[in-house]
């Protein structure tokens, strides 16, 4: 089973409710990339799972996904979480799938300004 890194980052700006989200999907050294905005998302975290969403809707065969991030996204309690209509997707997109998942809150933020620069 393939091993796939998926790295999602959600931004939320209250005033104009408007998100944007990026995610960052990698295999055996080859890097995707892919942003988008949201409209009346709500949170920094409904904007990352959007991105999430995104991300694990663009794989193509069963794989084991490690998911990153700079929280939890409510994986730890989906049941009281406030996004849990977004997280019961994303379980059944990856159940769907046939894909095996963990999380993890450990962002590497200097392995993505890396990313960034070699794509300038």
């Amino acid at each position: 089973m393939k091993i796939v890194d998926i790295y999602v980052i959600g931004k939320y700006e209250y005033k104009t409710q408007r998100g944007n989200w990026i995610f960052y999907m990698t295999h055996r050294g080859a890097v995707m990339k892919q942003s988008g905005f949201i409209e009346n998302a709500g949170s920094p975290t409904r904007v990352a799972l959007y991105a999430l969403m995104q991300a694990i809707g663009r794989i193509t065969e069963p794989c084991e996904i490690k998911i990153h991030s700079r929280s939890n996204l409510g994986f730890l309690n989906m049941q009281a979480s406030k996004n849990k209509d977004l997280l019961m997707n994303i379980q059944r997109q990856i159940v769907n799938a046939g894909h095996i998942f963990s999380h993890d809150t450990k962002f590497p933020d200097t392995q993505i300004e890396k990313w960034e620069a070699d794509n300038k």
